[in-house]
């Protein structure tokens, strides 16, 4: 048995050391990388996020923990009521504390970018050590459409 476990290990040491071609490795990436964003309308990336970030927020954060919530840019190509619904929704159902951002432990931060379609990024960052905690980006198809309350 210890014969046939040696013979094993050592053609397989022997087959990947030759396995590999001479010379130098292809330049730029082996595989291409395709990152492809989740696409919604407003609504659903609404929904989308108020999902994922309530999912993160009961399995990590305890109830009342203080949370705040800003844009991380001056120009958002998104009306704030967008996250503010996802914000308020999320602090209800997690039992957060909505606060000012000098009473917080956490910050939700907002952020767009693109323009067709627009890229909607949120982040939850632990402040006392600036660390993303959570973070998620979905592409917008259209905006015309209102919360349904």
């Amino acid at each position: 048995m210890k014969y046939i476990l040696i013979t094993t290990l050592l053609m397989l040491l022997a087959c990947g050391c030759t396995s590999l071609p001479p010379g130098d490795p292809p330049a730029g990436p082996i595989v291409a990388s395709n990152s492809y964003l989740k696409t919604f309308t407003i609504q659903g990336a609404n929904n989308y996020f108020i999902t994922a970030l309530t999912a993160y927020c009961l399995s990590e954060l305890p109830a009342g923990t203080p949370v705040s919530i800003c844009s991380a840019s001056t120009t958002n190509l998104l009306p704030a009521i967008y996250p503010q619904h996802v914000f308020a929704a999320t602090c209800q159902t997690a039992q957060l504390v909505a606060t000012r951002k000098k009473q917080a432990a956490y910050l939700l931060e907002y952020n767009t970018s693109g323009t067709d379609p627009i890229h909607w990024e949120m982040r939850l960052i632990r402040l006392c050590d600036q660390h993303i905690v959570w973070s998620d980006r979905v592409a917008i198809t259209s905006i015309t459409q209102t919360i349904d309350q």
